[in-house]
Order: structure tokens, then C-alpha cells, then sequence
């Protein structure tokens, strides 16, 4: 049994679903859930809404919904050719607009969204998909059935970032899921909603999508999860950047998370954690060119095959230099600097420190004057404006300082005219950790990039 979970873009239009019912039924051997996203674009439009409903613009608030209407009646119509069918997801699309119209006029009247009524206005995208979606496969010949995911994904009562109550979704997987699993049915169900034990709607936070195909996969045991997107997996960097990029056939999920929080647009483990702990492998795929072998994530890779994986960057960071001013003692400038910091929640990538000196790379944030400010009187501080570019690797970094080996002088070699501030390990030895101007990030991009072999 495999988890098909398919993105916003994957379900955008007619076209894109027919793609979808394509690429799941040559899996239909594998006993697929498929979980889908609203279509690309609609969460956001239901984020306007609440904007529009609160600040009472009525006539704003039914053209938007007029708009998702007939978006949805379009791809619907494109979709479904049996007329009785089709005149049946009308139906129920009118149906869950008329309530979404209900729901607005209420924030509108009330002139206040209730974290509740927040939950419940940005679950009509993944409702109004799947009602589509699930006859789509119906009206190219599969036995197929919608079960709402409400009534598998039982979370807690924090309606806008819940967490799953695993016991109990386990239990209801079962009751719900796997009586039409056994059958050969296609199941389709929602992504990035649940609902409490009350029975009221909660969501899982934006990107919840992939966490609900988690936690699906986990609670059913599933072989695989299989997250379907428009880019063909993880890339050894931005093909915007390299264009000689490529795909990573197979990476560990500790190498996707530091890649990730460092910039790469990749699956976070913490969206997949539910996986991640059962040791469920995890593949990105592309939906528009299903081909494509995409990259599997598992828990641990081949690490015979040592030396850079990807590599990526994030901009937009800031190199902090303290210089502690004298009869300060280390440790009481190194608490002020970082109860600061947490004051005034600036995120830390990297720190480096000496006897009367330390620097940290921060996020750029409005209110570093701020921080400098509070931190003057046990340190002085300058602040340069950098990019972090991460090389990252399984083993990467006893791979770099093996003596036998010459990656190290090579990544040396590769930015030494840039300028780079320093070179850093990370703490899992998973990655190197390039300071460097700012100006200069995508060249060293490419330079370490070219060493991937």
C-alpha cells in the first residue's frame, strides 16, 4: 500500500488532474491513497477572503467566491464527461460555496474570525478538489470513493496549527481507509484538514499536505509515500543558478533537513515526521514528467559514494562581529547576546567564536539596530551583509578532512575569490557552511557545484 499525496500545482486544471488519474492508475497495484491539495492558488484567495469578510467589502467578498465557483464548474466540466455526473459535482460545488458565502457573511457580521471559523474557511480548497478529483477517477472507469478526512485525521483543538492524535487516527485509518483499500477501490481524500474529537474542523498548518500523507502513511503502514510536485525530486542545486544541475537519486532525510534549512526548496523532514519515525521511505516526484525517477528519501543512504550531495544558499543573512569590551567577562557578553536574540526572535544559522571575539550569522530582520543597540554595553558589534552557501553530503565532512582525500582543498580552491568570511562544519557533519559576500553567492554556488561528481 502507497500514499499518493498530489500537490496545488498537480490539481490545478483538468488537464492536471487527468494527469493525475493517469499517474495513479498505473500504480492501482499498489493499493494507492491518494491525498490532495486545493488547487494551486485557492488557499490564498481563502486567506483574502477572511481579509475581505473582516473589513465588511461585501461585493468583493461574492466575486471572489463567484470566481472560485466558476473555477472549479470549469474544470469540473473539463474533467467529467458523463452529463449526470457532472451535474452531480455541480451540485456539491455550489453546495460548499453556498456555505463558504455563509461563513464570510458571518466573520462580516461579526467583524471578527475566530481561530474556529479560520479553520473551517481554509478547508473549502482541499474540499472543493477532491469532490472533483475522486469523480475524475470515477468517470475514467475506476472504482474510486471521497472519505473526508475529517473523520481519519483526529487532531488536537489548536484549530490552525493542530497535531494529530496518532492513536486515534490509527483507529480510524482502519475503519475508514482499509475496508475500501482491501477492495481495490482508489481512496481520495483531503490533505491539510481534520477535526477534533468534537467533530470540529481543524488544519494542520499551510503545507500540511504533506504532514497529512505522513500521518496517513504512518498510521496505515504504507511501504512507501510517494510526494507528488512540479520539480522532479531534490537537485544538486537551484537549476536556476547551475544549470547543469541534476537529480539526487537518494538522500538520507538528516541531509534534506539541512538542506532545507538552508535555502534548497525541498521537503523538510518536519513535514513528513509521522514518516520519518516509522522509517517509511519517502519519494518526490514530478507530476508533469512522472517519468522522471525523482529522489527517494530514506532514513539512512550508501555511504560508500562520500563527497558533496547539493548544494544551496541562503541569502538574505547577516554576519555579526562582537568584540567584548574589557572586564566583561565571556560568559556574561555571550548571555546578553543571546537573550537578545531570543527578545527579539532573530533566527541563528551559524557562530564562531575566540577569547575576546564572536561572530553569528543571523536572518535580516528589521530590528538589528535594536539588537546592536541592546548588546553595545558588554560588546562591540559590526554587521556585514552575507549568504550562507551550504555543501552538504552524507559523511560529508570526514570526508573533507580524510587525509587521502582532496575535497577540502578543492571547496578551498573553488571559493577562494570570493572572499568567503569562513568555512564552518555543520554540528551532524552533514554539511560545510560558507560565509561569503552576499554579491559573490551564486557564483560559489556554481564553482562547488561543478565539483559534484
Amino acid at each position: 500500500m502507497i500514499v499518493m499525496k498530489f500537490g496545488g500545482t498537480s490539481v490545478q486544471n483538468a488537464d492536471a488532474m487527468q494527469q493525475v488519474i493517469a499517474i495513479v492508475a498505473e500504480r492501482k497495484g499498489r493499493t494507492p491513497l491518494v491525498v490532495a491539495s486545493a488547487c494551486a492558488g485557492v488557499t490564498n484567495q481563502l486567506v483574502e477572503l477572511e481579509e475581505l469578510a473582516l473589513t465588511q467589502r461585501r461585493k468583493d467578498i461574492a466575486s471572489s467566491i463567484a470566481a472560485l465557483r466558476v473555477r472549479h464548474h470549469d474544470i469540473c466540466k473539463d474533467l467529467i464527461s458523463q452529463q449526470e455526473q457532472q451535474t452531480s459535482v455541480h451540485s456539491n460545488i455550489d453546495e460548499l460555496c453556498d456555505e463558504l458565502e455563509r461563513l464570510c457573511e458571518g466573520i462580516t457580521l461579526l467583524k471578527e474570525c475566530t481561530p474556529r471559523s479560520r479553520a473551517i474557511l481554509l478547508s473549502f480548497g482541499e474540499r472543493l478538489s477532491n469532490e472533483i478529483l475522486s469523480a475524475g477517477f470515477i468517470s475514467a472507469g475506476h472504482n474510486a470513493v471521497l472519505v473526508d478526512a475529517r473523520s481519519v485525521l483526529r487532531t488536537d483543538s489548536i484549530f490552525e496549527q493542530a497535531t494529530a492524535q496518532m492513536r486515534d487516527v490509527t483507529s480510524l485509518a482502519e475503519q475508514y481507509f482499509l475496508p475500501h483499500l482491501r477492495v481495490g477501490n482508489i481512496v481520495c481524500t483531503q490533505g491539510f484538514i481534520g477535526s477534533n474529537s468534537k467533530g470540529q474542523t481543524t488544519v494542520l498548518g499551510r503545507g500540511g499536505s504533506d504532514l497529512s500523507a505522513a500521518i496517513f502513511g504512518a498510521a496505515l503502514h504504507a511501504e512507501e509515500i510517494q510526494i507528488w510536485t512540479d520539480v522532479s525530486g531534490v537537485f544538486t542545486a537551484d537549476p536556476r543558478v547551475a544549470p547543469d544541475a541534476r537529480t539526487v537519486p537518494e538522500m538520507s532525510f538528516e541531509e534534506a533537513g539541512e538542506l532545507a534549512y538552508f535555502g534548497a526548496k525541498v521537503l523538510h523532514p518536519d513535514t513528513v515526521r509521522p514518516a520519518v519515525e516509522k522509517c517509511i521511505p519517502v519519494r518526490v516526484l514530478n507530476t508533469f514528467k512522472p517519468e522522471n525517477i525523482g529522489t527517494l528519501l530514506t532514513p539512512n543512504v550508501d555511504q560508500t559514494s562520500l563527497g558533496i550531495r547539493s548544494v544551496t544558499m541562503k541569502k538574505g543573512c547577516v554576519l555579526l562581529r562582537f568584540r567584548f569590551k574589557p572586564m566583561v567577562e565571556k560568559m556574561a557578553a555571550l548571555e546578553r547576546i543571546y537573550v537578545t536574540l531570543f527578545k527579539y526572535a532573530i533566527q541563528v544559522f551559524s557562530s564562531e567564536g575566540a577569547e575576546r571575539h564572536y561572530s553569528i550569522v543571523v536572518a535580516q530582520s528589521s530590528v538589528l539596530s535594536a539588537v546592536i543597540a541592546d548588546i553595545q554595553s558588554v560588546a562591540e558589534c559590526s554587521h556585514t551583509q552575507v549568504s550562507i552557501v551550504c555543501a552538504a553530503g552524507a559523511n560529508l565532512v570526514v570526508h573533507a578532512y580524510t587525509p587521502d582525500k582532496t575535497l577540502l582543498p578543492q571547496i578551498a580552491a573553488a571559493i577562494q575569490p570570493f572572499g568567503a568570511y569562513s568555512v564552518q562544519q555543520s554540528a551532524n557533519s552533514m554539511a560545510l557552511l560558507i560565509v561569503l559576500p552576499e554579491t559573490a553567492s551564486n557564483e560559489a554556488v556554481r564553482a562547488i557545484h561543478s565539483l559534484i561528481v
